[in-house]
């Protein structure tokens, strides 16, 4: 395996949490009789030796599984108290909207299923019936915020206002929960694809090549989860400063005053828009030059 490998990116990502969240999901797929190291580990596309890191043998899973489920009726208990009313039925949108609550108020770093079981009142189980597990829950989260975003048709008049536009409303809408953008460590989803493939359109509306407008799609996708990644990152300072990470708040404050993350957006999509239509230009001045050099090249008579 090489360094670097999605196998070992993989590997070095995975904590104690992600392997009991595959292990419920497996149980409540396949039952017991399917239900092993191996397997689990094939779910979370690593190896068994890495799943041996956190907990050493299945006995030793089986127990951890059982401690997390038992920790977690306290709370239920304590829920049932406060609440003597009827549980409403819980829903996939339900699950989504308290997800995103979290991330929004609290980081990234606190969304786990537990915690959202707690928020909602229900078992981590509950969770499950709806979500298979936490890299599901963050694809779910974004093509909630995807579905926010309007989708004018686009117009070969207007591109570059509608490219404009539509970025900062991406930035406007994900930017209200840092490190969401490049969380999870599947795919794109179908709704994600379609959204890239929309603003693809935009650029394709200003009358370019597809080449050209695919090279600042990427670019434009490229420096955005960039910016998403850096603004990831100043959040957790914020809320982690001190000793922890040997970064004060004065430290951020000042950083946060020299570089203002929509500033870099608004340069960079005016880059991009520049450099669409430099590389229109000089294809328009190759093709009426192009007849000229023809012509000096072809012999005389």
């Amino acid at each position: 395996m090489i360094e670097g490998s999605p196998q070992r990116r993989r590997r070095r990502s995975l904590t104690r949490e992600a392997i009991v969240d595959a292990s419920i999901q497996r149980l409540r797929r396949f039952g017991r009789e399917k239900f092993s190291i191996r397997a689990v580990a094939k779910d979370l596309g690593v190896t068994p030796m890495a799943i041996y890191r956190h907990v050493p043998s299945k006995e030793a899973l089986v127990e951890t599984l059982r401690e997390s489920l038992l920790s977690l009726v306290p709370l239920v208990i304590e829920t049932d108290r406060e609440d003597d009313r009827v549980e409403q039925p819980l829903s996939e949108r339900d699950i989504v909207e308290a997800a995103l609550r979290l991330v929004r108020e609290q980081g990234l770093e606190k969304l786990n299923m537990r915690t959202l079981a707690h928020q909602l009142g229900v078992t981590p189980m509950a969770l499950y019936r709806h979500v298979p597990g936490k890299a599901s829950l963050l694809a779910r989260m974004t093509d909630m915020l995807i579905d926010r975003l309007p989708r004018p048709p686009p117009s070969p008049a207007t591109w570059e206002d509608d490219f404009r536009t539509h970025a900062l409303l991406v930035w406007r809408e994900f930017s209200k929960y840092p490190g969401l953008v490049g969380s999870f460590t599947s795919g794109p989803s179908p709704k994600v694809l379609d959204h890239m493939g929309y603003e693809h359109s935009i650029l394709l509306a200003s009358g370019t090549s597809e080449r050209v407008a695919a090279l600042a799609a990427t670019v434009y996708h490229t420096f955005l989860l960039g910016l998403f990644r850096t603004q990831a990152y100043l959040d957790f300072l914020s809320r982690r400063h001190g000793p922890e990470t040997g970064v004060s708040v004065e430290a951020i404050r000042r950083y946060g005053d020299r570089v203002a993350l929509t500033e870099l957006l608004d340069f960079a999509l005016e880059a991009i828009a520049l450099g669409v239509r430099a590389r229109e230009t000089a294809v328009a001045k190759a093709s009426a030059e192009k007849p000229k050099r023809e012509a000096r090249r072809a012999p005389k008579r």
